[in-house]
């Protein structure tokens, strides 16, 4: 049996994730959500704190997603003045300011005809999420996971911008949107860490 690989931590930061949750009563959930909360509360934890998740980040770059129009205080605006695009050395900075990140989990019934998972307000620390998505499969904790990250990156101040170039519009080049491009690396660190064995999905 292979032994488990240790996951590198970033510079020994430590970031850990505390939800409080609010569910909707009319919400439909699987029996053992709250397994799966608990779950993935373990993942965000490891994912950013990783060195895995800081390298990552530093080797992109993002569009600016109204990052510079936005008037939200709650974060300092780092914009690369050469490229006018946010360096994702920026974006780690930003998401792990704080070691501990308290957010409210809100999960309402779905209304009506929607795609959307969920949603969030910068400064806000509050996630809304629709419960449509949320059936008992196995790759329920792991879609969460990035789900939450995407959204915490939105809390963090960074949203879709509908005003740049048509190539980067609503997630249309996922790695030039901050929050996709969180979401994006955050799963592909769970997909790869899977398949070697260090954690299961």
């Amino acid at each position: 049996m292979q032994a488990k690989r240790n996951i590198p931590e970033a510079d020994s930061l430590h970031i850990r994730f505390e939800f409080k949750t609010s569910i909707d009563k009319q919400a439909i959930l699987p029996k053992n959500f709250t397994d799966t909360l608990a779950k993935i509360n373990i993942l965000l934890n490891k994912v950013f704190s990783s060195a895995e998740f800081k390298d990552s980040l530093y080797s992109h770059t993002f569009n600016d997603s109204s990052y510079s129009k936005s008037k939200a205080n709650c974060f300092i605006r780092v914009i690369n003045e050469q490229t006018h695009r946010v360096d994702g050395s920026a974006v780690y900075g930003n998401l792990t300011a704080d070691s501990v990140i308290n957010i409210e989990l809100a999960i309402r019934r779905t209304e009506g005809k929607t795609r959307t998972q969920g949603f969030s307000n910068a400064c806000i620390y509050k996630i809304t999420s629709n419960d449509f998505w949320m059936k008992p499969d196995q790759l329920l904790a792991f879609r969460y996971v990035r789900h939450i990250a995407h959204e915490f990156t939105h809390i963090r101040g960074y949203r879709h911008d509908n005003k740049v170039a048509t190539a980067y519009k609503w997630g249309r080049n996922p790695g030039e949107d901050p929050a996709y491009g969180v979401g994006r690396i955050v799963g592909n660190i769970l997909e790869r860490w899977n398949k070697a064995g260090i954690i299961k999905l």
